[in-house]
């Protein structure tokens, strides 16, 4: 059994370009400030459970051969300050769930359930944008993992859950 737990503390700024959004900070009654930068310090922590998982030993490292029975549960939970202007802190929470089954003589079925939540108060850039690649091109690329009729930074959203089934014959 394989049980990871890493706390983190990490700082992130994170700038808009090339969109129109900009958040209005409200300084005092005759001055509106207007931020297309974020500038936030986060805690938290990353979980990481895999039963039955198997390991390789090459050299002095021991890593993961990616073979196990059960399925994998990774959860991640931070906390954010904003530094800048403003105590708009908030809470992002992800939870996944990886599983793939070998079918004799069938193939295989992987799939991934990934829920995540971010408080509403969140700014722009981190809210939560799931992947996508829908290209009007006559070259689409297949990508697991990704929304195959959804173009790129199409949704964003405060919360989501999504399921993933991919099926190898």
């Amino acid at each position: 059994n394989s049980l990871t737990l890493e706390p983190f503390i990490n700082q992130q700024i994170r700038l808009i370009s090339g969109y129109d959004y900009q958040q209005v900070i409200r300084a005092n009654e005759q001055v509106n400030l207007l931020l297309n930068s974020f500038e936030v310090a986060q805690v938290g922590c990353n979980l990481r459970l895999a039963v039955g998982e198997k390991f390789a030993r090459i050299f002095n490292r021991v890593i993961p051969n990616g073979i196990i029975r059960y399925p994998l549960v990774q959860a991640r939970i931070s906390y954010s300050a904003n530094q800048r202007f403003t105590n708009q802190n908030f809470t992002k929470v992800d939870l996944q769930i990886d599983h793939q089954l070998r079918l004799k003589l069938a193939g295989e079925l992987s799939y991934r359930i990934a829920a995540s939540y971010v408080d509403p108060v969140a700014p722009y850039p981190f809210l939560i944008n799931p992947k996508g690649n829908f290209s009007n091109n006559a070259l689409t690329i297949n990508a697991f993992g990704c929304f195959e009729t959804m173009r790129f930074n199409e949704f964003l959203a405060n919360r989501s859950i999504a399921t993933l089934v991919y099926y190898d014959l």
